[in-house]
């Protein structure tokens, strides 16, 4: 996975575990598999940064960063996720982390002060980063 590289769908396998006790169940992810969501910690970021520091349309995001390239026809040329992710990273549901530096607004400014801040959580490297590689990096470290 690479910021620019063609998007992939990957299978993730999930372990479950149930508590002896009180039949609760855990489910145990990989770090960069967001609670509930189909997109991954890193594409999340990276449509975010593209359409909220880019200023790409919604629907020149979603060609970069979804691999389902066929839509229906109510849906083309927007991406309504975009809104509802912006509107998550707002009320901490997708990086507890975003929650409280990333105030309400319009979807774009939203989704340009998230793509910021996870852009913190990149690692330091040795040479200068595009920011939306930094975007893309760190909303994978985020929490």
């Amino acid at each position: 996975m690479s910021v620019g590289a063609a998007a992939q769908v990957h299978v993730i396998r999930v372990r479950r575990y149930r508590c002896i006790r009180c039949r609760a169940v855990v489910t145990v992810t990989p770090a960069e598999v967001l609670h509930k969501r189909m997109y991954g910690a890193a594409a999340i970021g990276l449509a975010l940064a593209l359409f909220g520091l880019l200023l790409l349309s919604p629907w020149q995001a979603r060609q970069q960063v979804s691999p389902w390239q066929v839509v229906g026809a109510t849906s083309s040329g927007r991406w309504v996720t975009l809104r509802r992710w912006c509107e998550a990273a707002v009320e901490g549901r997708l990086w507890q982390s975003v929650h409280g530096r990333v105030a309400e607004g319009p979807v774009r400014q939203v989704a340009g002060r998230c793509a910021s801040v996870l852009a913190g959580y990149a690692l330091p490297s040795l040479k200068p980063l595009p920011l939306v590689v930094q975007v893309f990096h760190g909303a994978a470290r985020a929490q």
